[in-house]
């Protein structure tokens, strides 16, 4: 097998065995082992080059070599992924801080999401019943929104409810172990 110099070095490993000066030294690589170096001097001068070699698993070796081997050419993307990297591209920045904003999009005007605001004051106010029978809770809660504010992950929105064209609702969950 003739392997390129640019590939050579990523096929070696470690393993390495030396017999001393003027002898072989057996080089362990991804595809198997291989001898390389002088012979010495009780080979013929006539003799140009050998090599033996031994695959113990010859099909995993293959399927390694093929995979190093293996060209990179991309899958055509569908008009839907075009579309996606696109949207992603338009709207998606970084913060000074190396935050990553990204607007949320729809593939449908925010209308189809329905109503939502009345699904979003029932289930605060339900959050808020089941708060009131658990004081730590109430008090793990608050901290957890706090930190939620202080990070910039939701912020309050002022008396301007009216534009707000969907409402996501929270939904707590509670892990005793963590």
């Amino acid at each position: 097998m003739l392997i390129g110099a640019d590939l050579f070095r990523e096929l070696l490993c470690s393993g390495k065995i030396s017999n001393g000066s003027n002898k072989p030294i057996f080089q362990e690589t991804r595809l198997s082992w291989v001898v390389s170096g002088p012979m010495g001097s009780s080979f013929k001068n006539d003799t140009k080059c050998m090599v033996n070699t031994v695959a113990i698993d010859l099909h995993r070796v293959i399927s390694k070599f093929w995979e190093i081997e293996e060209l990179n050419i991309p899958k055509p993307m569908s008009d839907e992924e075009i579309a996606c990297e696109s949207s992603f591209r338009e709207n998606t920045r970084r913060a000074s801080d190396g935050r990553f904003i990204v607007s949320m999009s729809l593939k449908q005007p925010p209308q189809c999401l329905g109503e939502s605001r009345a699904q979003a004051i029932n289930r605060f106010y339900s959050t808020e019943r089941i708060l009131a029978k658990n004081p730590k809770l109430k008090e793990r809660y608050i901290e957890f929104l706090g930190e939620c504010e202080k990070s910039a992950h939701m912020s309050l929105v002022e008396n301007d409810v009216e534009n707000i064209e969907y409402f996501m609702t929270h939904h707590g969950v509670v892990r005793e172990e963590s």
